[in-house]
């Protein structure tokens, strides 16, 4: 296997301390493969390198620039002071790298002054660079993106369509047993997990689908404090039938999803359809096995049924009542047997073994 007994560099825009997102996760599964896995933090005001207590095989690189705001330099003397860097996070990691793995559009266009066997660029979200994404694309050998309609944009590289991943003790998480009861008079419960200040939600069908369907309950899990000062916010959370439970840790969270009858979602993916092209939070939706619902996701409509999607963005809140209104064929063995095999194809461990078959067919 090429992603094996390896010294891997992962580029961050979120530091190691950030909530876990695919980068963080792919650090630990990269360590599962016997690679020594060195994290590579944002900028900061310190050269060092570190562990984190609760995964101390992963190697925590922090440096200081020697110069910011390289983005407004020529490139020739933006690339001589990162060049400068790279030399310095080199020595700090104390090894050679063999594989340099960037989530990071914004820094190192010149990559491959790591000097390493092997570059991966990887798109996991939509980003307006001028032309900066592109050359750090162009320097990698392969990019990854979470949707075909992401990947579009680097046709001229060697690319795949990865989607997004999920760990598998996730999986075990869900088998646990756990004694909840989610707030709300009614008895069928609708649960809505993730960043609710997105800017790719569709704010008014939101409220439409809450307020049209007075006789189930809608719980939203996250950040209730980010969503203030969003004024139809102010209106969705005064319906008698919505419920903001807050910000959740991750395994708080999972108990909540496989207490719903019901899990949703409401991007507008008319005016979003590239950024709302895929979604991590869905797989871990499909792995509780409980029906989910929302508008149409891109990277789920080669999968019929997996997902259940409106005709029309604008008849969400009919989708919704029609589905909880026949929950329990919705929810039957099959089905959720369907969805959870569907969440356990996109495990970090199976995405590896397809990245890893991907690379060997573009470097021979």
């Amino acid at each position: 296997m090429i992603l094996s007994n390896k010294n891997i560099l992962i580029i961050s825009p979120e530091p190691w301390t950030h909530d876990f997102l695919s980068k963080h996760h792919l650090a630990l599964a990269l360590q599962k493969l016997n690679n020594k896995v060195f994290f590579l933090n944002p900028p900061s005001t310190k050269n060092e390198l570190s562990s984190d207590a609760d995964c101390p095989a992963i190697s925590i690189i922090d440096y200081k620039p020697l110069m910011r705001g390289l983005h407004a330099m020529p490139v020739f003397l933006a690339d001589w002071f990162a060049g400068k860097d790279m030399a310095r996070i080199k020595k700090i990691a104390g090894v050679q790298f063999d594989v340099v793995w960037t989530f990071d559009p914004f820094r190192f266009q010149n990559i491959r002054s790591f000097d390493a066997k092997i570059f991966i660029y990887h798109a996991a979200d939509v980003h307006l660079t001028k032309g900066s994404e592109d050359r750090l694309a162009n320097a990698c050998d392969i990019v990854l993106a979470p949707s075909q309609q992401v990947l579009q944009k680097f046709k001229r590289m060697p690319g795949m369509s990865v989607g997004h991943m999920i760990g598998s003790d996730v999986f075990r998480k869900l088998q646990l047993q756990y004694d909840i009861v989610l707030p709300g008079k009614n008895k069928l419960k609708i649960v809505y997990a993730g960043n609710l200040a997105s800017r790719f939600l569709a704010y008014r069908l939101l409220h439409d689908t809450v307020q049209k369907n007075p006789e189930y309950d809608f719980i939203f899990i996250g950040d209730d404090q980010a969503i203030q000062k969003i004024e139809i916010w102010n209106d969705i959370r005064r319906l008698p039938n919505c419920y903001l439970v807050g910000r959740k840790k991750h395994e708080d969270m999972i108990r909540l999803l496989t207490c719903a009858d019901l899990l949703w979602y409401c991007y507008d993916t008319v005016k979003y359809q590239k950024e709302a092209s895929n979604s991590h939070k869905l797989l871990e939706y499909l792995a509780t096995g409980k029906v989910v619902a929302g508008t149409s996701i891109a990277y789920y409509e080669d999968s019929p049924g997996i997902i259940q999607f409106p005709d029309t963005q604008e008849n969400l809140p009919k989708l919704i009542q029609d589905i909880a209104r026949n929950i329990e064929e919705y929810n039957s063995h099959d089905r959720a047997a369907a969805r959870v095999a569907f969440a356990a194809k996109h495990t970090f461990e199976n995405a590896m073994v397809r990245i890893d078959n991907f690379l060997k067919e573009v470097l021979k």
